[in-house]
């Protein structure tokens, strides 16, 4: 599992790393400090469980930051960037190649479990749960290094069987207890997040996403005042730079292929919006990854 990144920032690791079925499982405590400048394209799944510290990481355009007793699952084709970790930041960490997570499950089970996180990969522990992941996590690991032992690579498939269903019940029951504890503004405004995430391209016009919420803009624009003091058009052209910055720093597309890609009408209003937002041309973000 190797994924093609470029470090230009200092990298000081204190990492226990160990290994199984040839390198297709690897379980692994990260320890990590400072800023790192990494930008790369996963190729694997993931699961991290932060047990102290915290760490921001910019996943797919989006900046995402965990917490002590937060999970996060990572998937293949995820846009990983610049990340800064706390110095006392420690996470458990179980890699696993595409091929491998197939193997165990069904395709469409394996990857319905993982892909559904894609736009909202965190999620918050009890005490109680993150104990008991840490003992999956320890558990494996254990066994992980007694290959020699018969049977061992069977009884490390199984407890991964078992670690990933954990996964997705503790991750549907924080997405429920989220439902349920949110009030109805925050459940609207929650909806509108997940239909931009889920819409492509994404730079629509605010009448456009109340229309598929069944509101009236003027409302959802309200909804959005209350929840997080923004307007929906910001909300909105924030997650277009997102993908305009991930397509930039990525794609092999010219910038012209990457305006319309994204929903602009031609490459003078695109390279207007970037220059507007990130306060560069688009050729000019794009020379800082290639």
């Amino acid at each position: 599992m190797e994924s093609n990144n470029r470090n230009n920032g200092n990298d000081n690791q204190r990492n226990n790393i160990t290994s199984s079925n040839d390198g297709a499982v690897v379980l692994a405590t990260l320890t990590n400090r400072g800023y790192r400048t990494d930008s790369f394209e996963l190729n694997f799944f993931a699961i991290l469980l932060c047990v102290e510290g915290q760490c921001s990481i910019d996943i797919n355009g989006s900046l995402i930051t965990i917490y002590s007793n937060d999970m996060i699952a990572l998937s293949p084709s995820m846009f990983i960037a610049n990340g800064y970790c706390s110095p006392d930041f420690k996470c458990h960490c179980i890699i696993c190649t595409p091929e491998y997570i197939n193997r165990l499950f069904s395709i469409d089970y394996a990857w319905n479990i993982m892909y559904s996180t894609e736009h909202n990969p965190v999620f918050k522990l009890s005490d109680d749960e993150a104990e008991m992941m840490t003992k999956y996590f320890s558990l494996i690991e254990t066994r992980i290094k007694e290959s020699k032992s018969k049977h061992i690579d069977k009884i490390i498939d199984f407890l991964l069987i078992a670690l990933t269903y954990e996964f997705d019940i503790l991750k549907n029951q924080a997405k429920s207890n989220l439902k349920s504890e949110s009030t109805s503004a925050n459940y609207l405004f929650n909806n509108f997040i997940n239909l931009i995430n889920t819409t492509n391209p994404k730079r629509q016009t605010v009448a456009h996403y109340a229309n598929e919420l069944c509101i009236t803009p003027k409302y959802l624009s309200a909804i959005c005042s209350k929840v997080c003091g923004k307007h929906a058009e910001d909300i909105i052209n924030s997650y277009v730079i997102s993908d305009v910055k991930r397509e930039l720093a990525r794609s092999k597309m010219s910038v012209k292929e990457i305006a319309f890609e994204l929903g602009f009408n031609d490459a003078s209003s695109f390279g207007k919006f970037v220059k507007r937002h990130l306060g560069v041309s688009p050729k000019d973000f794009r020379k800082k990854f290639h």
